[in-house]
């Protein structure tokens, strides 16, 4: 094996270890998303049994609540995208509270999986780096 050759393998191996850096930091939002999501499907959950009046802490996000008194149990406010939010029975949002959850809980294993793929890509790697490096200094010639 050349020098270049393992020249491109450690920077093949600093590209690996990048992308695992950047898929678990995307890992932590969809993980985050998710468990803000749970938060509002319990509370969806517990809706058929609240009344005009009852005290509730409302999950405003990142772990965060707000104590607050609910206005109404006929119905409650819902993003449907760009910026534009509706009411909606508690019901409908519960359904499309928990077919998000379920959509990150998908996206989240598919990453999961992904950052499993490049660690083993990665060390599949770093172990021929080891034995081109083990090559190259058993040969006399200077390591990369």
């Amino acid at each position: 094996m050349t020098e270049e050759e393992v020249r491109q393998m450690v920077a093949l191996l600093e590209r690996y270890r990048a992308q695992m850096e950047m898929f678990a930091e995307q890992l932590g939002m969809l993980q985050s998303s998710e468990a803000e999501l749970g938060a509002a499907s319990e509370l969806l959950g517990r809706y058929d049994g609240l009344k005009g009046g009852d005290e509730l802490l409302v999950p405003v996000g990142g772990g965060v609540f707000v104590p607050a008194t609910l206005a109404t149990e006929k119905s409650v406010v819902a993003a449907v995208g760009s910026g534009v939010h509706v009411e909606i029975a508690p019901a409908e949002a519960a359904s499309r509270v928990d077919k998000r959850r379920e959509r990150i809980r998908e996206m989240i294993s598919q990453t999961r999986a992904t950052i499993e793929q490049i660690d083993a890509s990665a060390s599949a790697l770093s172990a021929q780096l080891e034995d081109a490096y083990q090559q190259l200094e058993a040969s006399g010639r200077p390591l990369p």
